[in-house]
This record gives structure tokens, sequence and C-alpha cells, in this order.
């Protein structure tokens, strides 16, 4: 297996259809921020130089290369980097369980090869191929390797977003019907521009601010294949094989009958999907490790494995959601997953969703019930026999999710603790809607810029030099006013904050998939990258 940057151009074609998910609990009030004025400062405010950004570097792995040997030449290439993981393993194992941490990472480390030999075993030889590299050179074992992949998805501190525009072209729907979606006349984009079609995915990831930097330097994106087959692509950590962030893309097949004749069809949807740490309330870190491990004794699926199960195998966000209904997952979670047209926030427990919410049910609701605001900016001109119906403002959908239960309307100090994160988690949450919400405007007006050049595309996304290929560029509407505006949603602080890790923008339909590493992020509001 060779691992190089990747050309190979990705297929486009029609969106599937989505299918209503059950709500499976009643759902609690959601309380509206309209102001970010609560966000804040950093207590390093004004300590930093203004943020810089990096192209993630993209790897190509082929999933019919024996698992042993698929992370290897990543590995030799990173290993100097990969040295601080050895430490941090150590600091992990006090931090997280305090006086338990020595004799739980044992017992952990017991529970995790139960668990992965059952759950797969190609997972378990990836990481032994690993260890067969980082232990002669510096120590860090295959137990070291089992025991950061599954503790990593309890400390990914986050925020997922999900976006969805429309353009109301009807002023005669009035449609009362059950239906979780709003009708096909309510939800139509202008064709002329594909940049805003389907449902976008934003994701920033933050890491504790010790260990920031040093991830900063393993961050990648990987893109697998069967021969020459594009499956999905994950963004992760050199040393990390299971997944937070990731897109499956949409495949085909290719049957030629007797004539000749070839029929294309389609074999698998789009959909992406990212996970944000969840804490319970009333728990402590010793007790939430205890229930971890036994979950592991359990065979309960770690849900960063799960999530690389459903990129793999999936076939659809049906398939999807479906699965994740089905695997108990080791420690309770957030999942915002999206597909061609719509979006799922799911806020679960080790064996259940414990809340639900639909991005196409949410825009229903805001049509059915318009704010105020929303009436004001409705047309009032007659239409006659000779004029077309004027078209109705653009709406939003969105669903927001940072590391806090999105019905909660007040952080506890004493659930928080002593990190910052979970402390202005609701903050995040409140800067991001108050952006998406006063931000409205019809950006299907609103037309590509023509003739950019890949420079000044570097010097926009990265604020460096011009890349050396061009590999980062490819299907992602950059040059839209739109991208720029949804890019500047995550790039603002608090969302953008000095744990920052990694930033990904991606679309299903539209089959791209964006990340950049972000360095010197932003303290405070003052020095926001904008664009």
């Amino acid at each position: 297996m060779s691992a190089q940057p990747t050309e190979q151009q990705l297929p486009s074609n029609t969106p599937s259809s989505t299918q209503q998910q059950q709500q499976q609990t009643t759902e609690p009030q959601i309380p509206t921020c309209t102001s970010a004025a609560s966000v804040s400062p950093s207590p390093h405010s004004g300590s930093l130089p203004p943020p810089t950004f990096k192209a993630t570097p993209l790897y190509t792995i082929d999933l019919n290369t024996p698992p042993r040997q698929r992370w290897q030449p990543i590995v030799r290439e990173y290993l100097n980097q990969m040295k601080p993981l050895k430490e941090y393993i150590d600091k992990m194992a006090q931090e997280q369980a305090g006086w338990f941490g020595p004799l739980g990472m044992k017992i952990s480390g017991w529970a995790s090869q139960q668990l992965l030999t059952t759950v797969s075993d190609s997972i378990v030889e990836e990481l032994k191929g690993i260890a067969e590299i980082t232990q002669p050179a510096f120590g860090l074992s295959y137990s070291d390797l089992l025991n950061l992949n599954l503790g990593y998805n309890f400390l990914a501190m986050c925020s997922s977003i999900a976006v969805k525009e429309f353009i109301n072209n009807s002023n005669n729907n009035k449609n009362s019907s059950s239906s979780s979606e709003p009708s096909a006349s309510t939800t139509s984009i202008s064709s002329e521009n594909s940049a805003l079609e389907g449902v976008y995915h934003l994701r920033n990831l933050d890491w504790d601010l010790e260990i920031a930097e040093p991830f900063r330097n393993l961050t990648i994106d990987v893109e697998f294949v069967r021969g020459s087959e594009l499956i999905y692509r994950a963004t992760t950590w050199v040393g990390f094989n299971g997944f937070l962030t990731g897109m499956r893309y949409r495949q085909f097949s290719v049957a030629s009958d007797i004539n000749k004749n070839n029929t294309t069809s389609v074999t698998a949807t789009p959909f992406s999907i990212s996970l944000n740490y969840r804490k319970n309330k009333g728990s402590n870190e010793i007790v939430g490790f205890v229930k971890n491990v036994l979950a592991g004794f359990m065979n309960y699926y770690p849900a960063e494995y799960l999530i690389r199960k459903l990129l793999e195998e999936a076939d659809s966000l049906e398939t999807a959601l479906r699965w994740i209904d089905h695997y108990p997952i080791m420690a309770p979670c957030y999942l915002v997953v999206c597909g061609e047209e719509d979006a799922y926030l799911l806020s679960k427990t080790r064996t259940s969703d414990l809340n639900r919410l639909q991005l196409n049910r949410e825009m229903k609701k805001m049509m059915d019930h318009p704010t105020q605001q929303q009436q004001q900016q409705q047309p009032t001109e007659q239409h006659s026999p000779t004029k077309l119906p004027q078209q109705q403002p653009p709406q939003r959908a969105f669903l927001v999710q940072t590391n806090i239960d999105h019905w909660e309307k007040s952080v506890d100090p004493e659930w928080a603790g002593e990190d910052l994160l979970l402390h202005n988690a609701l903050d995040r949450k409140c800067a991001a809607q108050a952006f998406l919400s006063q931000h409205i405007q019809d950006f299907s007006q609103l037309k590509l810029v023509e003739n950019t050049t890949q420079e000044q595309l570097s010097k926009q996304l990265y604020n460096s030099q011009l890349m050396s290929n061009n590999i980062h560029f490819r299907n992602i509407p950059f040059n839209t006013p739109y991208f720029n505006f949804l890019m500047q949603c995550i790039s603002n602080y608090p969302n953008c904050n000095q744990e920052t890790v990694y930033q990904v923008i991606c679309n299903p339909k539209n089959n791209f998939y964006f990340s950049r590493i972000i360095y010197n992020p932003p303290t405070d509001p003052s020095n926001n990258y904008l664009y």
C-alpha cells in the first residue's frame, strides 16, 4: 500500500429520498439563543497572533490491503510527531480516573482486547501493525494504542452543526400534512447555484490545550478505497483508527446486458457523521470510567469504531440511523448525522436515544409558526395573471450541538468542573445559533467569484503559501460567498478557540469534503478570522 495523496475525481448523482425516523422521546423545550453577548473572553486573551491554517494532509488506504500493513507507511512518516502520545496516555490514565487510573487502565486494556476481538479483528490487526513500529521506537505499545483509541471520544469537545437553506417559492403552501418534511414547493433551491443544495455539515474538533498542538501535527485526512472504488473519507490523527468525523461517498455499479449496453445504478447514497463528547449529570470521572469499562466487557461498541463501521458498510443515511439504534455504545455521546436532504441530532445514552432532533422537522415548525421578523419580510405585492408570484425570503434550518444537552438553559458549575470547554459549551452553541440566525440572506442570488486563482484560494483558506497540488480544492465551491459564510460561522470565537485542532465542512449531496488544521486560533472576538 502506498500512502500518498490522491487525485481521483468524485462522481455526482441525483439525491436519494430520506426516511422519517421515529421520535423515541418527547422533545423538551429548546432554548433559543438570539445573542452571543454572553460569550466570555479567554483567560489568554490577546496572547496569540492572528489565526493561521494549514491544509490537512490527505492519504489513501486500500481496504484490500492486509490490515497490519494499512497504516504502517503513514506511521513511519509521522513517527517523530507521535512521541507525545506516550506521555499523553500516561497523563490521561491519572487525570481521567484519579487514583484508580493506573489499575483502571490495565483493566480497561483487558476489556479493550475482549471488546475489539469481538467487534472487529481487522481493527485489532491494524493497531498491532502500528505498534510494531511505535513500540520499538519509543515504547507506545499495542495496549497503549487500545487505550488511546477507546478513550479519546470521552474528551472530544466539539461543535457540530447541520445547515440547510430553504427558498420558499409558493405563497399558497398551507399543507397541514403530518409529514415531518416541508413540501417540495417550499424547499426548492435554485439549480443555478448548486453550492446551496443539500445539507452542510460543519465541524470543529477541540482538544485539551496541553495536547492540542501535538494533535495538530498528527491530523490527517484519509480516503479509504477498495481497489479503485472510493468508499469514504475521515479526518483523524495518526495512530487512531477509529473516527470522530467522516463522510460516506456515493457509490455506483455498472451492469452490461447482452448488447453491451451499460446501466449505472446507485449502490450507496452519501452521508456524513460526527461525534461530540457528552457528560452525564450527577456522575464523576471514576464512576463514568468504571461504567465504560463494564460496557467494554459487555461488548458495547466504542462509538468511534461504530462510526467507522457505518462509513465502511452502511449504504444510506437510513441504514446508518438503524444501526445506531441497534448497537449499544460504550459511552454517552452526541451524534450529528447528515444525508443529502436531511440531518439528525442524536443525544445518546449507552443503550438508546435520550432525544432526537430532525432538521426538516425543525424547518417545518418554523414555516408553520413564523417569527414576527419573518412575517415582516413577506412580500405584499399582489399577483396578476401576467406576473409570476414573488419568491419568498429565504429561510434557514440548522441544528447546533456542542457538549451540553440542547435543552439546557444554563451550565451547572458542578457538572462542568474545571473544564473550560464544558463551562462555555452553552456560549459556543448560542454564538453559532446567533450567527446563523442573524445573517439570513438570499445566497442563491450571489454568483461564483470568477477567475479565482489557486494562489488566492490558498491565501484565503490557509493564510499561507501556494499549495503544491490542487487535491484540497476538488469539488469544493471555495469561491462562493456562501462557503465563506459557513467558514466564518465556525471560525469565530468561541466556537474556534485555543483548543480547536481542526475544522471540517462537508456536503454529502455535492460529494465534497474539506478540512483544515488551525494554528494560533482566536482567543476572543477581537482576533476572529474574518473573510
